[in-house]
């Protein structure tokens, strides 16, 4: 139980970690201006995700908000400084991608649709369904901000 806590503890640490440095990393792109367009499409993402999971407990964005006091355009308001950071980060991954070259192999893929299988104890064959473009380009994504992650935080310099 004692190791398994600090697995945890370890774990969220350095997800934490990682965040943060993703964070500091996106707001030094100066030359950087994110599409209004962009940030909108991410707060409505940001909503998906919230309505499915409220959905998972029966309720919805509705309910949410009548609990909360809250309307669904306050509640895109508050999403909107998240969802911003979200397209930077976006950005940068991209832009660093490209200029360190890096690609999800094929062998990348294949790796993270096998961890997501494991995880949801599913095999590959289940997991085709849900397997679209949409999906896959999730997938790359993820691969490559965990390769950024990695260069970035090889590369960061830790200051007092």
């Amino acid at each position: 139980m004692r190791k398994s806590l600090e697995n945890y503890y370890a774990e969220r640490a350095e997800l934490e970690l990682r965040d943060r440095l993703l964070r500091q990393a996106a707001d030094t792109m100066e030359d950087f201006t994110p599409d209004p367009a962009e940030i909108s499409k991410a707060v409505e993402e940001q909503l998906d995700t919230m309505s499915a999971q409220l959905a998972q407990k029966n309720l919805t964005l509705e309910d949410y908000c009548k609990f909360t006091n809250s309307t669904l355009d306050q509640m895109r308001e508050d999403a909107r400084p998240g969802a911003e950071q979200a397209v930077r980060i976006k950005a940068l991954a991209r832009k660093v991608a490209q200029l360190e070259d890096l690609h999800a192999a094929e062998e990348d893929v294949a790796q993270a649709l096998s961890e997501i299988c494991r995880a949801n104890h599913m095999t590959m064959e289940e997991l085709q369904p849900y397997y679209d473009d949409a999906f896959a380009a999730a997938v790359e994504y993820s691969i490559l901000l965990a390769k950024v992650t990695k260069l970035i935080r090889t590369n960061a310099v830790l200051e007092d």
